[in-house]
């Protein structure tokens, strides 16, 4: 893990070749783990590991140390092409563009008891993946696990995935009791169960993606988690 930071250069080195030293705090929970900085050398697109220039001072609270990073001047478009080129390198190899609940024909916050909907969950493959699936977990407000499904259960996992792919979760016939319900969703590499579950590796998730609500079919009127009609049969006893 770690970040990125920007430093701004100073107008008087613009345009000429500059060393730039920096200084860096940190605190951890164990003294052998340490810190390194990488600088974007901005000619190339490429991270150039700083330079040392005092040893690193640890104490019980923090550690320090000064690493050297240099400097050159480069023409707009190739300072462009450099950040872009990070960009492009630091994105994950799948996201979750966003998550929707669809109804008769668009998107929508609130359905009614019984009424057919869809949950939409668009992606984006920004590396090829041999195998993905997607699941989405729905939990009522008061904390009731409702759902959980993988689309690999139904209809198979996607292979050789790239791009933008949206995955539609159908519920028809919906069978959501009133309330107020929220969706996690996640990236994963294939539905295999037991053999890959849990699931190996993650690729995206997202937490409380989308909220919705279930309104009553008759007002005042409960029917529990489940609004279903059971077939009953009365027979002579």
């Amino acid at each position: 893990a770690g970040g990125m930071f920007s430093i701004r250069v100073p107008r008087n080195l613009l345009n000429q070749k500059a060393d730039l030293n920096v200084t860096v705090r940190s605190e951890s929970t164990h003294p052998s783990e340490h810190l390194t900085l990488e600088y974007l050398d901005v000619a190339t697109g490429a991270w150039l590991a700083g330079t040392p220039i005092q040893p690193i001072e640890v104490n019980s609270e923090f550690q320090e140390f000064v690493s050297s990073a240099r400097y050159a001047p480069v023409a707009a478009d190739v300072r462009q092409k450099a950040v872009e080129k990070v960009f492009q390198d630091t994105r994950p190899i799948a996201e979750i563009v966003g998550v929707e609940l669809v109804s008769e024909g668009r998107p929508q916050l609130a359905v009614d008891e019984r009424t057919p909907f869809e949950i939409h969950v668009k992606t984006e493959f920004n590396t090829p993946v041999a195998v993905a699936d997607v699941g989405i977990k729905i939990t009522r407000s008061d904390g009731v696990y409702v759902f959980w499904q993988s689309s690999g259960q139904s209809g198979g996992n996607l292979e050789n995935a790239s791009g933008q792919k949206t995955f539609k979760f159908k519920f028809d016939p919906n069978v959501f009791g009133a309330g107020e319900y929220s969706v996690n969703a996640h990236i994963t590499n294939g539905w295999d169960f037991p053999r890959n579950y849990p699931y190996s590796h993650v690729y995206a998730r997202g937490i409380d993606i989308l909220k919705f609500k279930v309104f009553h079919e008759f007002r005042d009127l409960d029917f529990g988690v489940l609004n279903v009609r059971a077939e009953v049969e009365v027979a002579d006893t």
